[in-house]
């Protein structure tokens, strides 16, 4: 049975009588008291609830950043699934290729994106797209038609290279003399730079293994309690960012256990991964 991510989303209502001098002194009570757990809502205060599919609004979000040219694709996409030949949509094209190649996607007249037996890859990225903009290329068009981007990786280089496509920083620390570490780190969508480290003996499999780890023991609860003790931060501001920082790296796992590894030996690894730093 195939399995889908539904996100439900339950609105909670409380109307507070409290005295104040005006009404943004009473806004701004009202606001410490809940992050005070003085004002707590619970099932009597329910309005209403929604059932969505978690993928297609994460979708719908990341198209609001690039509103008119992803857009446009969306309708080349769903124009060209109608006749399967050709569409064009503003600046986006899509065609029919020859042989295996399924389709190809072109921006102002490059080939951007390829599909070869339902896999998608990379032909050109634009010098001043972002990782967001390709992240949001991805997830349309692999959302559009059940496919899926899978890169080849065969060596340390190519697998930091792949993390740092989808928007994560990595670089070695030497930290620990014994062992060879990584620090992975991300911004998330309240601007808080979240960072991770694993250890890793210059074995691609070892260091996805790790991350795997990592984010299966990740605990978004215990994260909260851990920046909530710093009293820098609201309390629902900590909550958002803990399940923002828990998506991340969700992503993250599904993304490196996506890749196609070509194994090869550790001291290649090695050697090549030294050559790039």
């Amino acid at each position: 049975m195939t399995k889908y991510k539904i996100k439900v989303t339950e609105i909670l209502q409380k109307e507070i009588e409290i005295e104040a001098d005006n009404l943004d002194k009473a806004i701004e009570k009202v606001e410490e008291m809940y992050d005070n757990s003085e004002i707590v809502l619970d099932s009597e205060d329910f309005v209403s609830v929604d059932f969505n599919n978690a993928q297609e609004l994460e979708i719908e979000r990341s198209l609001t950043t690039n509103s008119i040219e992803f857009n446009d694709l969306k309708t080349a996409l769903q124009e060209f699934d109608e006749n399967g030949i050709r569409s064009e949509v503003g600046k986006w094209s899509i065609v029919r290729g020859a042989y295996d190649m399924q389709f190809e996607i072109h921006y102002e007249g490059m080939t951007i994106l390829q599909c070869i037996d339902n896999q998608l890859e990379w032909v050109y990225r634009p010098e001043y797209w972002d990782s967001e903009t390709e992240k949001s290329l991805i997830d349309l068009v692999a959302n559009t038609y059940g496919i899926k981007m899978q890169k080849t990786i065969s060596t340390i280089k190519d697998l930091k290279q792949a993390i740092e496509d989808v928007g994560w920083s990595v670089s070695e620390s030497d930290i620990f003399s014994n062992e060879k570490c990584w620090i992975l780190s991300k911004y998330s969508p309240e601007e808080e730079n979240f960072s991770f480290s694993i250890h890793h003996h210059n074995n691609v499999e070892e260091i996805i293994h790790e991350i795997n780890e990592y984010v299966f023991i990740f605990d978004k609860d215990e994260y909260f309690l851990t920046l909530d003790a710093r009293d820098e931060y609201c309390g629902t501001w900590i909550a958002e960012h803990a399940r923002d920082v828990e998506t991340m790296l969700n992503r993250l796992s599904d993304y490196c256990n996506n890749l196609n590894i070509v194994t090869t030996t550790s001291k290649d690894n090695e050697d090549e991964f030294e050559m790039s730093l």
